[in-house]
């Protein structure tokens, strides 16, 4: 019961804030998420309302691959307030006349469905009839746009990820009449911010049981995860108090009863390894909001135990979302790192930023480090520069015999 409030409380947080984030300018405001909710959380999911360049080559280059008929449809889990939004609408546009676009989206906070319904009735989209049936969460009308539609439908935030699985299964059936989707997108930390079921002292890690539910749902899978490089003081924060937890549980049952109390109520749903909350400010009020960490070693890894067979992990990020979209040297800057060190050019990659201090400091540029700062292998180059991963997985191959969705296997809280 004290899992499931937490978790509940949780839901409660984002439709908060999205509900704020409702009432403001539609469009990215680098300055939004502060106003909104203070210096400690200036890169909120709420303000950002467009993708990443590195996302739309990606999707794109996934729904090009994946197109087998008239149509592609495409599952939005976890879809906010329609961060995506646009790029379904460039997508819809650019595929017009040749294939159709229909998008369901998914997501357990009512005011983010709210807020994408609203968003994309201002960009056009009209309401249409809705095909919904009691149980599969239908919560906004169905709306139409420009060889487009969206569905709209309300997920269980306590349904474990095998009922969940099952619910979109039927929807898909329904909307699309179709086994299965093309295309399961999960934005910007979604599956990052999913948190564990825990059961006594043991936990169910959701994250990879919703993978296999993926695998299950459709033929493809858009990824975007934060890595190891965001909140880098809260993350440490948690790892002390979950190898102080781990000291005292290798202790006497007895010993320090009060103590482990304390802990697992400090961790709260922390107890995964590499997760942790971050604080955002709401009238007065902290809020603290559940997140996780990963490499791409363990993001392909799990990938693969999922069920996907054609993976790859690329990098989404390495500045802040907000200076990407906002300010133009920042995007230039972005996308000339991420190009010179993909191509593996890791001193030109090291002069580039070393200039640009040399000219922000005014400090003569022989000054600054020569020697080597990026790692010269393309995984750890990628884990130590990404602020968040890309990655892009399918199961086409592997027919109608991709494994069901399986709750997570128990592990002990480490």
């Amino acid at each position: 019961l004290v899992c499931m409030s937490w978790t509940s409380q949780l839901v409660r947080n984002y439709d908060v804030r999205y509900a704020k984030e409702n009432a403001r300018d539609a469009n990215t405001n680098a300055n939004a998420q502060v106003g909104a909710f203070g210096r400690k959380d200036g890169t909120g999911v709420e303000s950002v309302k467009e993708v990443m360049p590195t996302e739309t080559r990606q999707f794109q280059k996934l729904v090009d691959d994946l197109i087998q008929g008239d149509v592609i449809d495409v599952i939005d889990f976890g879809c906010g307030d329609g961060r995506y939004l646009f790029e379904f609408l460039r997508t819809a546009d650019r595929l017009r006349g040749k294939v159709k676009l229909r998008v369901l989206a998914y997501d357990v906070s009512p005011g983010a469905l709210t807020s994408f319904h609203k968003r994309a009735v201002a960009e056009g989209c009209v309401g249409g009839e809705s095909c919904s049936e009691p149980g599969l969460w239908a919560y906004m009308p169905l709306l139409k746009g420009d060889n487009v539609e969206f569905h709209f439908y309300l997920g269980d935030a306590l349904a474990t990820p095998a009922d969940v699985g099952d619910k979109l299964l039927a929807a898909v059936g329904q909307i699309f009449n179709r086994s299965r989707a093309d295309i399961v997108v999960c934005g910007w930390g979604t599956v990052s911010c999913i948190p564990p079921m825990i059961v006594g002292k043991t936990y169910v890690d959701c994250q990879t049981a919703f993978f296999e539910v993926f695998a299950r749902l459709s033929r493809g899978l858009h990824n975007v995860v934060s890595s190891r490089n965001n909140h880098i003081t809260q993350q440490r924060h948690y790892r002390v108090l979950r190898e102080l937890l781990s000291e005292v549980e290798d202790q006497a049952s007895d010993a320090h009863p009060g103590l482990e109390a304390f802990l697992r109520r400090k961790l709260q749903l922390a107890v995964m390894p590499d997760s942790y909350y971050y604080e955002v400010k709401h009238d007065g009020e902290v809020m603290k909001m559940f997140y996780t960490a990963t490499d791409s070693t363990i993001e392909q890894a799990r990938l693969h135990k999922a069920g996907f067979a054609r993976t790859e992990v690329r990098t989404c990020n390495i500045i802040n979302f907000f200076h990407i979209l906002t300010k133009s040297t920042h995007n230039k800057l972005n996308a000339a790192i991420i190009q010179l060190l993909d191509s593996g050019k890791y001193y030109e990659a090291q002069y580039v930023l070393s200039r640009g201090v040399s000219l922000v400091r005014r400090t003569p540029l022989e000054t600054l480090r020569t020697t080597p700062i990026f790692a010269h292998t393309f995984r750890e180059q990628m884990d130590q520069v990404a602020r968040y991963y890309i990655s892009s997985a399918r199961t086409e191959h592997l027919g109608n015999g991709v494994p069901g969705a399986q709750a997570g296997k128990l592990q002990r809280v480490s």
